[in-house]
């Protein structure tokens, strides 16, 4: 994955639940790598204030 991949990925709306408050979609607000399993953890910010993880 090239930086400029990676930055569309970031300021993109991930597909993901809806906000368990607000029903609203949540943004991508960070990602990091979950070194136990290797997979990358997805954290999601609504507008409402509430975040949500998603793998």
């Amino acid at each position: 994955m090239t930086d400029d991949d990676e930055k569309r990925e970031d300021s993109v709306v991930h597909l993901c639940r809806r906000c368990p408050e607000c029903e609203a979609w949540p943004r991508l607000a960070d990602k990091f790598l979950d070194p136990r399993s290797g997979t990358t953890v997805r954290v999601y910010l609504c507008a409402c204030g509430k975040r949500t993880w998603g793998d």
